[in-house]
């Protein structure tokens, strides 16, 4: 079973949530350069090289059967090795998705409902502080259509 690196969306994956701690990768940085939609869903994280910065995420031991639909998902990133630091302090070598460099874009910000699944993740796993309160920000900041739309969608099928 591969060790793998994950941040943004897939912190949320059932397997991530059950089985991943807390990993930082120093000299790295999850930037939101990654072009979606506009008005709805305009930047997803990537990680990249920073010097000096950190860049927190979740390592887990991933399953071939549960990693490669995630791969198959995630078709703009390429996998590469990085070293990380678990919140116990142990370093390893693990695997992370690194987006292609010709798809890169200038750093924008994510929607809400994006920011949302970050922040989210970043709290359960016991991120640093100011991690959270960055993904809360950009949570209030960025677009709200699609948050109000996955709301609303949780109130109808509630209603039903």
């Amino acid at each position: 079973m591969p060790l793998i690196f994950v941040y943004g969306a897939v912190m949320s994956h059932p397997h991530a949530r059950a089985c991943g701690e807390a990993a930082v990768a120093e000299d790295h940085a999850i930037r939101f350069v990654v072009a979606g939609v506009p008005w709805l869903e305009p930047a997803f994280a990537a990680i990249e090289p920073a010097r000096g910065e950190r860049a927190w995420g979740v390592v887990a031991e991933w399953p071939e059967a549960l990693w490669s639909p995630v791969r198959r998902r995630e078709r703009p990133y390429v996998e590469r090795p990085v070293r990380v630091t678990t919140a116990r302090g142990e370093a390893r070598e693990a695997h992370a998705l690194f987006l292609v460099g010709r798809r890169r874009r200038e750093e924008g910000a994510p929607s809400a409902r994006y920011a949302s699944l970050l922040a989210r993740g970043a709290a359960h796993f016991a991120f640093p502080a100011e991690v959270v309160a960055r993904y809360r920000r950009l949570e209030a900041e960025g677009p709200q259509l699609t948050l109000q739309l996955v709301r609303w969608l949780g109130a109808r099928r509630d209603e039903a």
